[in-house]
């Protein structure tokens, strides 16, 4: 039962981070929509695809 509870906790943990990204990649996405040069969505989009990667890799460090 407990290894039950502890699976589901982690279910939801992951499932967190999973919105918590879609939410960033959406923001980050609709920042490169609002941008009118194209060497400015080139920089958000690199910049947003770091961001995403920094917090996926220090959440899934926890």
């Amino acid at each position: 039962m407990n290894s039950t509870s502890k699976e589901y906790e982690r279910c939801i943990e992951q499932s967190a981070i999973g919105l918590e990204l879609l939410a960033n990649y959406c923001y980050f996405l609709l920042l490169s929509l609002v941008n009118v040069s194209l060497k400015s969505e080139t920089l958000t989009a690199i910049l947003s695809l770091l961001i995403i990667f920094y917090q996926f890799f220090s959440k899934s460090s926890l």
